[in-house]
């Protein structure tokens, strides 16, 4: 599926804008519809971002009600972060063109909802001229950043910065501010006590130097019809406890290895699955369970997985179990920590 017109031109206007500097900021297309933005964030975005933006929901899920956050992100800044997604986080891509549920009417809803928050004055930060030098940055990020938001900018408890979604969109004027104000009443403090204006230009360099091309690639999106995704068929259950939510990573790869005869059920939006999934596993997002159950058996057990870590599959577990199924779990520490055990994924539309 080929993106709509408007994202297309949104993202060159974008780059049109941060290449030339210019400040004025870009109008939605229309006047956003506040109340169905809302029910759209409540139903996609609230399970990890909180009900009111508070953040933190499930781990990584960043606080968008913040007012420093929302006073120096333009409107494309916001449309962009949810419709793109930052790939290789836990923050998926929700457009449609990019295997979600979302058309750009619906994202520019929620990108009202998020504005309705506003409660400090926009501050325009494109124009920010920075000299600093990455190298001078990296001791100053590893006593100050390094512990937050990892190492080169990864693998923190929080933001990834080398994200290049988010370098893309995120102007140095919008991350020298961040360091400066900080993000009040989250771990991120303000600096500007603590750092010379040269440390905080250095630090910025450094992040902007991690900045890689975005993948353009094919988009490739998960069949909607799951086959047999029953895996081992002919073995044994696993010995699961029916009515217990969450299993460990060890009590699954036991499972795999057995070998016991369950579905895996990856739960998050479809991109996400295309990037990397466990092995056998078929792409039921959290969402849209309700289109798939005639496809799932109830007497087989099934183990519901995501990556934040288990909100979405959490909210996938809750609807099968509505429609009778008895035999759900949920991988408690998620798809991370199976990435991290080494024994491989998926890369790609098919299980």
């Amino acid at each position: 599926m080929k993106p709509p017109v408007h994202s297309v031109l949104c993202s060159l206007l974008w780059v049109m804008l941060t290449l030339s500097g210019c400040s004025n900021t870009p109008e939605p297309p229309f006047a956003p519809n506040v109340e169905e933005g809302a029910a759209l964030y409540g139903k996609y975005c609230a399970l990890c971002h909180g009900p009111e933006g508070e953040g933190y929901a499930a781990d990584s899920a960043t606080n968008l009600n913040n007012v420093t956050f929302l006073a120096t992100s333009s409107d494309l800044f916001l449309y962009n972060a949810i419709s793109e997604g930052h790939p290789g986080t836990t923050m998926s891509p929700w457009a449609d063109y990019r295997g979600g549920p979302l058309g750009e009417t619906d994202i520019w809803n929620i990108v009202g909802l998020l504005r309705s928050w506003q409660t400090l004055a926009s501050v325009d930060v494109t124009n920010a001229v920075i000299k600093g030098v990455a190298l001078r940055g990296e001791p100053v990020y590893e006593v100050y950043c390094e512990s937050c938001h990892g190492p080169n900018g990864s693998d923190g408890p929080y933001v990834t910065l080398n994200n290049p979604q988010f370098l893309a969109n995120a102007s140095n004027g919008f991350i020298r501010f961040a360091v400066i104000n900080g993000r009040p009443d989250t771990p991120m403090p303000a600096y500007q006590s603590q750092l010379t204006p040269q440390d905080i230009d250095d630090v910025v360099t450094l992040i902007r130097s991690w900045e890689q091309p975005i993948d353009t690639g094919p988009l490739l999106f998960p069949s909607l019809n799951l086959g047999d995704p029953t895996l081992n068929p002919e073995a044994d259950d696993p010995e699961f406890t029916e009515g217990e939510r969450f299993i460990s990573l060890d009590s699954l790869v036991e499972a795999l290895q057995t070998p016991a005869k369950l579905i895996l059920l990856d739960a998050r939006p479809p991109a996400d699955y295309v990037r990397g999934h466990i092995p056998g596993a078929v792409s039921v997002p959290f969402y849209a369970v309700e289109d798939f159950v005639d496809q799932l058996p109830k007497d087989t057990w099934i183990v519901a997985y995501c990556g934040c870590p288990h909100a979405e599959s959490s909210a996938a577990a809750d609807t099968l179990e509505a429609k009778g199924f008895t035999q759900i779990a949920v991988l408690d520490e998620g798809y991370d920590a199976w990435e991290e055990t080494g024994l491989g994924v998926v890369v790609g539309p098919t299980p």
